[in-house]
């Protein structure tokens, strides 16, 4: 966060390379991390926010 508040930009809009002064493991995939889709999917567990998973929760509240 602090890369990005001294950039004065968004975390989002750090590149790669950016991520890489702090850690020279990153790699392109950590683009996926501000992607809202693959954090709501990454919750697969129960009562989670995954799209499986809140169907689950819709038929077992229908099933009432």
């Amino acid at each position: 966060m602090k890369l990005a508040e001294t950039k004065a930009i968004p975390l989002n809009e750090l590149t790669l390379e950016d991520l890489r002064t702090l850690h020279p493991l990153f790699e392109a995939d950590v683009s996926q991390l501000w992607s809202y889709e693959n954090s709501a999917e990454s919750r697969d567990s129960d009562g989670g926010t995954s799209k499986a998973k809140v169907r689950e929760q819709i038929h077992i509240v229908r099933k009432r």
